[in-house]
């Protein structure tokens, strides 16, 4: 069903089961998959792919041009999977040729109100992003990750998976899988995001492996390099999962947060 109302570009790609909304726009390079549906007033521009079953609330704006003052209206990209929710005033904004060209979004992310998704960012799956989240440009988000109301995190910084960002933390470091960050403008980890991780289907055992891991990462004098080599060694063998966190500290450029 499309609404009278709407503007629909003639070169946009649309599945016939595609419901678009009272006066929603669908610019020209536009791509919207089977199921999705486009809510009243919602906004969606530029080369932007999204995939099945999306739903775009009202006033969402998706795909517009960047806010970088190197972009030069070069045909950029935003990519979205499949069974995401953008609530209303939800921004998500495509790449840039510095960047790589391109913003993605992976599957049943939950995007509430007026949350910021920037430029070159990449989100994974199953994420919270809860109102007023920003993300600036070239940010990096795994999987299952929470991020409180009003929580911000700063260009090129990484969040691992079953990581979560307490309400209105400023996030200027990588932020490791698993732990619970709060703190406001000074963030500081406060342990493992235990609730998180049972609902995601952790066992006790390893639960208690990887409580034992932030107790070296965190709490010991260890060097970043001592701390490593003592969680491959202690708790690897007993928690697989432990390798996501040591290759998350491995790949990190901006470094990782550790206090």
């Amino acid at each position: 069903m499309r609404a009278a109302t709407a503007f629909i570009h003639t070169s946009a790609k649309i599945h016939p089961s595609v419901h678009i909304g009272h006066s929603a726009f669908i610019d020209a390079d536009v791509e919207l998959g089977e199921g999705t549906i486009v809510k009243p007033f919602a906004m969606i521009t530029g080369h932007t792919k999204i995939g099945k079953f999306n739903t775009i609330f009202s006033y969402a704006s998706i795909g517009e041009a960047p806010q970088d003052v190197s972009y030069q209206g070069e045909p950029t990209r935003l990519e979205i999977g499949d069974h995401n929710i953008f609530r209303e005033g939800v921004t998500v904004h495509r790449g840039t040729v510095k960047g790589g060209g391109v913003t993605q979004i992976g599957h049943h992310n939950f995007f509430l109100a007026y949350s910021h998704v920037g430029h070159d960012c990449v989100v994974g799956d199953h994420n919270t992003i809860v109102n007023f989240v920003a993300f600036s440009g070239h940010v990096s988000v795994g999987d299952f990750v929470l991020l409180s109301a009003y929580s911000g995190i700063h260009q090129f910084t990484s969040v691992g998976s079953y990581a979560m960002v307490a309400h209105a933390a400023i996030v200027t470091q990588d932020v490791p899988p698993f732990v619970l960050v709060a703190g406001g403008d000074s963030p500081y980890t406060v342990g493992l995001n235990v609730r998180g991780l049972k609902r995601r289907g952790f066992s006790e055992p390893e639960l208690q492996a990887l409580k034992r891991l932030y107790k070296i990462y965190y709490r010991s004098d260890l060097s970043q390099a001592a701390a490593l080599a003592e969680i491959e060694a202690e708790i690897l063998p007993i928690c697989p999962r432990a390798q996501i966190f040591i290759d998350f500290v491995h790949r990190s450029q901006r470094g990782v947060l550790r206090k």
